[in-house]
């Protein structure tokens, strides 16, 4: 009973931070032989043939669609670096996003999912890189209406980002094939702080044939203003 009372009495801290300096420790060792496995993989085709692995779906950010296959032992968080590092351009690497496509729906990875292995995930799993863009719609009157964040592809026409704007207000509004005319503007801030309406006049003009690549839209602090000019 007594040495029952003096291990009661012992601070719970020294005991949490024991346990966490050993899962600390696995990890690293965990991380260590994936690495060797992944240099020896990597320089010899008859260990690859002998590792489990799943075979993915990926779809780039310029829309197209790849087999890719990776090791059962990876992390979701490594295949993710691994497909950004080799299908995505570099200067693009700060703005892409590469989550899950299920049901042609984004579905934002969880950091429990990015620890997961790629054993737990079922063949032909979709992973989808798509980008960002910021779209502040304003009134005739550059009064601000709404302010939304649009999931694009590298090659998406600007004339979509007008169908979702109107799409968007309009559904809103539920009155369909009110709105004649929608003026698109990329703009530029120092800081998504400064990303306001007042920067409307700043800004240079969007044509429907320009898409997200040739407009310059991964940029950081790059937004759209979309104004919606003519109403019946």
């Amino acid at each position: 009973m007594a040495s029952a009372a003096v291990l009661s009495q012992m601070p719970t801290s020294f005991v949490y931070e024991d346990l966490i300096s050993k899962i600390v420790a696995i990890q690293n060792q965990i991380n260590q032989v994936n690495r060797i496995i992944e240099e020896h993989s990597n320089n010899d085709k008859k260990v690859q043939r002998h590792l489990a692995s799943h075979s993915f779906v990926f779809i780039d950010p310029f829309g197209n669609r790849m087999k890719n296959r990776q090791f059962d032992h990876l992390t979701i968080h490594k295949v993710v670096q691994k497909l950004k590092k080799e299908f995505c351009p570099k200067y693009l690497h700060s703005w892409i996003q590469i989550d899950l496509f299920n049901c042609n729906k984004i579905e934002t990875l969880t950091q429990d999912q990015l620890k997961q292995t790629v054993s737990q995930y079922s063949n032909d799993q979709e992973f989808i890189a798509y980008g960002i863009v910021k779209v502040l719609i304003v009134n005739e009157r550059c009064q601000l209406l709404q302010e939304c964040f649009m999931n694009v592809f590298l090659n998406d026409k600007i004339e979509k980002l007008v169908g979702k704007v109107r799409n968007i207000r309009e559904g809103i509004r539920k009155e369909p094939n009110v709105i004649r005319r929608i003026e698109l503007k990329i703009c530029q801030s120092d800081s998504p702080m400064e990303q306001n309406v007042h920067r409307w006049n700043e800004g240079n003009d969007l044509k429907n044939d320009d898409t997200i690549l040739s407009a310059q839209l991964y940029q950081t602090n790059s937004f759209v203003i979309g104004k919606i000019v003519e109403t019946e």
